[in-house]
């Protein structure tokens, strides 16, 4: 679970990218973005949804967007 701090606007956080695509499943109300390790974006949306992660090799990113206190589930498989 991601906390959005008090003063609101995004927390960011690195997701490890595999030799096979991966699956990041959000749940939120907020708005959400996907990068891939050269920052390019590969998924983002409003709300929950689940967006794949494609192959590759170091950390890819997300940005979630919410309201301060606002708490987003991750699940990464």
């Amino acid at each position: 679970m991601v906390t959005i701090g008090p003063e609101g606007y995004a927390e960011w956080r690195a997701v490890a990218s595999d030799v096979t695509p991966v699956q990041v499943t959000i749940t939120t109300t907020g708005a959400w973005h996907l990068y891939d390790p050269a920052f390019t974006t590969v998924a983002n949306g409003k709300g929950s949804d689940v967006a794949w992660l494609p192959a590759g090799k170091g950390l890819a990113y997300m940005t979630l967007f919410g309201d301060p206190g606002q708490t987003i589930t991750v699940a990464v498989q």
